[in-house]
């Protein structure tokens, strides 16, 4: 094993593979071990490049020096799968991250957002749009707090923007109860969002008891994300310690996601609102579909529509205390117009409502 050298100085002019180098005697390195020790000793923000120059400094044979880096590089590879976050607060990373976003598969839906901010809604400005990209398996955190407008409007070379992404019918994005969200994005960006899937009303529809209530995101997660206990009780947890950051009658305040640097564990938080959302569609979208659905599909549609030209009026109220009733308390009724209209049609050989349109 790597054997430190005792009371060792620190030389602040050195490079840091040097500094590194300096840790350890190099006549008594287990060749073995040198790539996962070099790893643990460096810091966080040690690059590759000073590892491989640590190995190099000691002149450390050619196949030690490749194990060495296929070690590292295997190290970061693992640690940027296991987190999954970039946190974007630059214009050029923001346009770039763009690039590809407008190829990107619409079955199933490839796009998953939420918004976190101080008080958001209509009133409330945008701190972070958490954006989780289904076919890479990454989330990231856009900076609105620190870019401002500029996050929706700057484009990248062939013109698209996050605004052109939001606003683009064709290209669905899965939010959990959009209408906070849409607010803002309306009210203080002028933003219209569309193509819009909205998971929380997705739970409503498809849940076999009473309509009367929606559920939020905790109570879809704990009941039906198919998620080890284990990964419940992470989230669980998570949630539970920034709630008590943002919630008044924890004492604390939402202005804690305009706190910068970004806290570890809000940015985690963030993260992990939108990571979970695939797994939520998973299980109310299969329901959905077909003749079977179709019903379902038709009342989806015109309550999102709803919710979100509610959103976008003037004298919207996003903490009204109604707000957890579900749109459809006249459901009865609507299921006997749909059924006369499905009668009708199909008695003048037409399809009111094809198997084929998307959730």
């Amino acid at each position: 094993m790597l054997q430190r050298r005792p009371h060792l100085p620190v030389v602040s002019n050195q490079l840091p593979y040097q500094l590194l180098g300096r840790l350890y005697d190099p006549f008594v390195i287990n060749s073995t071990s040198v790539a996962h020790a070099a790893v643990a000793e460096a810091s966080t923000h040690t690059q590759l490049s000073n590892v491989k120059n640590f190995i190099s400094h000691w002149k450390l044979d050619h196949t030690l020096m490749t194990m060495a880096n296929e070690s590292i590089k295997q190290e970061m590879a693992n640690e940027s799968i296991k987190n999954g976050v970039l946190i974007v607060n630059t214009i050029p990373v923001l346009t770039s991250l763009l690039e590809g976003l407008s190829k990107l598969p619409l079955k199933p839906a490839s796009l998953y957002v939420d918004l976190e901010g101080v008080n958001l809604g209509r009133l409330g400005p945008v701190s972070i749009l958490s954006l989780y990209v289904l076919p890479q398996k990454v989330t990231y955190l856009i900076d609105i707090h620190t870019l401002g407008h500029s996050a929706f409007t700057a484009q990248n070379e062939n013109g698209d923007s996050l605004k052109f992404i939001l606003e683009h019918a064709k290209m669905p994005k899965v939010f959990f109860d959009i209408r906070n969200d849409s607010a803002a994005l309306f009210h203080q960006h002028q933003i219209k969002i569309n193509g819009v899937k909205d998971i929380q009303l997705m739970e409503l529809a498809t849940r076999t008891g009473g309509k009367e209530y929606l559920a939020d995101l905790e109570e879809c997660i704990e009941t039906t994300a198919p998620a080890s206990e284990n990964e419940k009780i992470e989230w669980r947890y998570l949630k539970d310690r920034v709630t008590r950051l943002y919630e008044p009658a924890h004492g604390g305040s939402s202005k804690v996601f305009n706190e910068r640097p970004m806290r570890p564990e809000v940015a985690q938080y963030c993260a992990q609102n939108v990571v979970l959302l695939p797994a939520l569609w998973s299980v109310y979208e299969p329901k959905l579909r077909g003749s079977s659905g179709s019903f379902w599909r038709s009342q989806l549609h015109s309550a999102i529509k709803e919710r979100i030209q509610q959103s976008q009026a003037i004298n919207y109220d996003g903490n009204v205390k109604d707000k957890a009733r579900g749109p459809w308390a006249d459901i009865e009724y609507q299921r006997e117009l749909w059924n006369e209209d499905v009668l009708d049609a199909a008695m003048n050989g037409e399809v009111i409502y094809s198997d084929t349109v998307d959730v």
